[in-house]
């Protein structure tokens, strides 16, 4: 299996309202953003060797004082060479292995975190850009494959 492909499976595993899968953001590029239909969004980076998830946390998107893109993170490995003690504590982990997906720990629930500190570190800017460089993207390049709407089944 590839990068792209388990993009596309864990877009479409876990699409709430709309999905994104390669796209390209403001400092952020995430694998995976999908959001519900309140407008939280989660983020899932597709790791698919453990030295891409160690270069992962070198990523300045990453860094304690920048906002992040995403109400909540997880972590999606090809196999299962993430272990839960790996992965920071506000990220979810998911193993892909056989074809099915594991949700080995999860990031805090909405009641674990009061609505300001879901939002305060949140770059709405960076989401919004996603959206507008995916229509242009889509305007202008036909890329429809990187997107799945769960009401439209697309």
């Amino acid at each position: 299996m590839t990068h792209e492909e388990l993009c596309e499976a864990t877009a479409r595993k876990f699409v709430q309202t709309f999905a994104l899968w390669e796209v390209k953001g403001k400092w952020e590029n995430p694998d995976v953003i999908t959001w519900n239909s309140s407008g939280r969004s989660t983020i899932y980076e597709i790791k698919m060797s453990r030295s891409d998830f160690l270069a992962d946390f070198k990523k300045k998107c990453r860094q304690a004082e920048n906002k992040k893109a995403g109400c909540k993170f997880y972590y999606v490995c090809y196999g299962d060479f993430i272990k839960k003690e790996d992965v920071p504590e506000n990220w979810g982990l998911i193993h892909y292995i056989n074809g099915k997906f594991k949700i080995i720990k999860y990031p805090p629930s909405d009641w674990e975190l009061r609505n300001e500190d879901i939002n305060r570190d949140r770059d709405l800017q960076g989401e919004i850009i996603m959206l507008v460089n995916f229509i242009l993207c889509n305007k202008y390049y036909n890329q429809q494959r990187y997107c799945f709407n769960k009401r439209y089944k697309r």
